[in-house]
């Protein structure tokens, strides 16, 4: 496996972390769902993104000092830690590691919020977007959050359709339903703005063009399958609250949580594989 094979399978393991961890922070405070089954399960899932992401942080960075030089070679020791590439990875090490500790004492310190937020904060300021200008950073650390709130819900939702009852499940479904309708649409918003402050006209193709237009598409089976759920499933789980419709709307959260997954796989491969200077 070559080093940027590997760096990119490293980077969508922290994205993979990252998201669910700081997600289910996000998202446990804004559905109000702190005990029972379902709030130990997001313990577990912040858990475990947060030990993954950490860990990932880690290879990610060794990744890179080997690729410049050497894991123990001062040029690139300095290269790295001096640049935002060391403060990234500062970011992901300490929000990581606070997440963490938080989970593991049920919350007895407060530092899962700013663990996320930290953790979060580092996409906008190492990468293709970060190095145009500010104000794209911080449209990336909108996008990214946007995008782990919805991550981290969709977690939530899928272990209420096994834990809850018929009224609980329909009263967290409404409940996410009337906060993803915003915070979807401005995760859409802050991707299309990215997409036209990374790629220039007249377009070519490319090979981060053609890793773009696959997490386009995937991103819109994503979009696709909540949609589903918002206009079919939903008010079946409303008029019946069979076990059925339980099932269906489990199922389609469990798929639409694995397309995540290939979304972020295509996100990997832009930011480890490919550029849109090429």
């Amino acid at each position: 496996m070559t080093l940027e094979v590997l760096a990119a399978l490293l980077k969508w393991l922290l994205y993979g972390g990252a998201l669910a961890s700081a997600g289910a922070v996000f998202a446990r405070m804004a559905l109000g769902v702190q005990a029972g089954e379902a709030g130990t399960a997001m313990c577990r899932i912040i858990t475990a993104g947060a030990g993954l992401a950490t860990a990932a942080a880690v290879g990610t960075t060794l990744v890179l000092l080997t690729r410049l030089g050497g894991i123990f070679e001062s040029g690139a020791l300095a290269a790295v830690w001096l640049g935002p590439a060391g403060l990234a990875a500062g970011l992901q090490l300490g929000g990581g590691l606070a997440m963490l500790l938080s989970s593991i004492f049920n919350g007895r310190f407060g530092w899962s919020l700013a663990g996320a937020v930290a953790m979060l904060a580092s996409f906008g300021i190492s990468g293709h977007a970060a190095s145009l200008n500010v104000p794209s950073g911080l449209i990336v650390v909108f996008h990214a959050a946007a995008a782990a709130w919805w991550l981290g819900a969709l977690f939530i939702l899928r272990r209420a359709c096994i834990a809850l009852s018929n009224v609980e499940l329909l009263c967290l479904v409404r409940r996410f339903s009337r906060l993803a309708e915003g915070i979807i649409g401005a995760m859409v918003a802050a991707g299309v703005l990215l997409i036209l402050a990374l790629v220039k006209l007249p377009l070519e193709l490319t090979p981060y063009l053609v890793a773009l237009s696959a997490k386009i598409a995937l991103a819109g089976a994503v979009l696709a399958l909540a949609v589903y759920n918002r206009l079919s499933l939903t008010p079946k789980l409303a008029s019946s609250g069979h076990a059925a419709a339980r099932r269906a709307l489990g199922l389609t959260i469990g798929i639409e949580i694995a397309v995540i997954a290939a979304v972020l796989a295509a996100t990997a491969i832009l930011t480890s594989l490919t550029s849109p200077h090429q």
